[in-house]
């Protein structure tokens, strides 16, 4: 049986542990999708958030400060 993914989630992260740890234990939940992407990168931040994911999780730092989050 192949499950649907209900609910999208993009991790921002400034930690990439942190980022690969919160999205492994997301991709274990049936019907979640998560995505990570640095939030050093303004172009993978983007790109990101372009998805229009159902959640945003991310670290805020001064890196995020220029996106209108």
């Amino acid at each position: 049986m192949v499950s649907q993914v209900q609910h999208s989630v993009v991790i921002l992260y400034q930690h990439a542990l942190l980022g690969e740890g919160i999205a492994k234990h997301l991709r274990a939940q049936l019907g979640v999708e998560a995505m990570i992407a640095s939030a050093d990168d303004p172009e993978a931040v983007t790109s990101a958030l372009a998805l229009r994911p159902a959640v945003v999780i991310f670290e805020m730092g001064d890196t995020l400060r220029q996106f209108d989050l």
